[in-house]
């Protein structure tokens, strides 16, 4: 699998986003409902874009795909 790293922006609002995105290695976080908090993240990956290790991006979302996610399942019910 290709896998490209793309950093995302995100308000770190109580229903997950920090549970996916580290702030800093594979996206920004900003705090709910903080406009000023947004505009620096979108100037931040503009300016200075977000230095990405594609392996460390991988990994952090690893939990996500579906196979890791049926082998943790299993490790539940088993």
């Amino acid at each position: 699998m290709v896998f490209d790293a793309i950093p995302c922006i995100s308000s770190d609002c109580p229903t997950g986003p920090f549970d996916i995105i580290q702030n800093g290695k594979n996206g920004l976080l900003y705090e709910c409902s903080n406009r000023v908090g947004l505009q620096n993240c979108l100037e931040k990956m503009y300016s200075q874009g977000v230095a990405l290790n594609d392996n460390e991006v991988k990994a952090s979302v690893d939990k996500f795909y579906e196979e890791s996610y049926f082998k943790l399942v299993d490790k539940v019910l088993l």
